[in-house]
């Protein structure tokens, strides 16, 4: 039986602002996204009915994402119910690095290849839409502009972040409930930003101009601290071992900080592992998925 695997990675936001609410009770957002080698694994083999399975038992199958996914493309391109989707969970869940949406972008990717359906990257984001507000950027990965509520994608180079490492904190059950839904409730007007700060870093990304972490900014960052306990001692951490400059991901809880070298990055995943109860990982940025690896 036919079997395709696809990688689903994580991102980081090296910028995240908020312009506004919109009628439809979503936010208008400007961000700079990149995808890391972090990933979840999707596995989609032929079957005799639609199956998913999730290796983290905190997921439930009728609260995946994935499933969104398949719903939306079965109903675009008429695809039978004969697909087993396998998620093999890596990435932390709830913690900014959009492993949900991922997943559910590298299942659009999975079927369009198990059905040969040839799709363009423009019509599986079109679908990604229809599926949640990171997944069209997750379709390429890479490094992107995005706009709106998520839907609009500007590609940018790769930028030379060298070595980066990512501190994920355990978070009770009572925190992973509409988590992203409860951070956005919580944004001031006064919070709003125009969306500069992300236009200005792209621009130098653009010109591959050095991408050093003054350029970086997260609406949420202090709103991250002040709604999750477990990350209240967190800057101190970091201090406590030379580390000036971190910035969140997404809305939390996840931080990421440029390393110099790895073997010192290293030394600083195993500390914060210990001293924040945290999982540490040392990765790196990822290119963009290009249309001849998805059909």
């Amino acid at each position: 039986m036919k079997t395709i695997v696809e990688n689903a990675p994580a991102k980081i936001n090296l910028t995240l602002e908020v312009l506004g609410k919109r009628r439809d009770g979503f936010h208008n957002i400007v961000s700079v996204m990149q995808t890391v080698a972090l990933f979840d694994v999707i596995e989609i083999t032929e079957s005799n009915r639609v199956n998913i399975s999730v290796s983290n038992a905190d997921i439930s199958q009728e609260n995946n994402i994935v499933w969104d996914a398949y719903k939306k493309f079965k109903a675009v391109t008429g695809i039978p119910d004969n697909a087993s989707i396998d998620i093999k969970k890596n990435i932390p869940i709830k913690a900014g690095l959009g492993g949900g949406s991922s997943d559910a972008a590298a299942t659009l990717r999975g079927l369009n290849k198990l059905w040969n359906l040839k799709l363009s990257m423009e019509n599986l984001i079109e679908i990604g839409t229809e599926v949640g507000s990171d997944v069209p950027f997750f379709i390429a990965g890479g490094c992107s502009l995005v706009r709106g509520r998520g839907e609009i994608i500007e590609p940018l180079p790769v930028p030379n972040l060298g070595t980066l490492l990512i501190c994920s904190p355990s978070l009770s059950s009572e925190t992973f409930q509409n988590k992203t839904e409860f951070m956005f409730s919580r944004l001031l007007p006064d919070m709003y930003t125009t969306g500069n700060l992300s236009l200005k870093l792209a621009a130098r990304i653009a010109k591959r101009s050095d991408c050093h972490p003054s350029f970086f900014f997260n609406v949420f960052s202090e709103l991250i601290v002040e709604h999750m306990d477990s990350l209240n001692k967190i800057g101190s951490t970091y201090k406590k071992i030379g580390i000036d400059e971190f910035n969140f991901t997404g809305s939390g809880s996840s931080s990421f900080v440029m390393v110099t070298h790895e073997e010192l990055g290293t030394f600083w995943k195993l500390f914060l592992e210990k001293n924040l109860g945290c999982t540490a990982f040392i990765t790196t940025p990822t290119d963009p998925i290009t249309l001849s690896k998805t059909c």
